[in-house]
């Protein structure tokens, strides 16, 4: 059973920064070869909640949730990849550290 991950993105990208991130995390998921799927809070704006809740208030995207747990935002997401972590916590191997 694969865990249903979820990347939180924004189709009104408001900086290059921000742009940017969401290419560059989508690509990093993408090469991992596994199914997620994409919530653009502009179109879906009611799971804006349930992506707080799991975050603890989180508002930064974009944000990766692997079965409902909050992993973490673009930054945490590349250092999860540099360290090659990223892979087994998409694959719900490894348990998420809660901060």
């Amino acid at each position: 059973q694969m865990p249903h991950v979820v990347l939180y993105t924004t189709s009104v990208t408001t900086t290059c920064k921000l742009r940017a991130d969401i290419t560059r995390i989508k690509s990093i998921i993408a090469n991992k070869g596994l199914e997620y799927e994409e919530v653009d809070l502009v179109a879906q704006p009611g799971r804006r909640d349930a992506m707080l809740a799991a975050s603890g208030g989180h508002r930064t995207l974009p944000q990766l949730h692997v079965d409902g747990k909050y992993i973490g935002d673009a930054d945490i997401i590349q250092e999860l990849e540099d360290v090659r972590e990223l892979e087994a916590i998409l694959k719900g191997e490894t348990p998420v550290q809660q901060e």
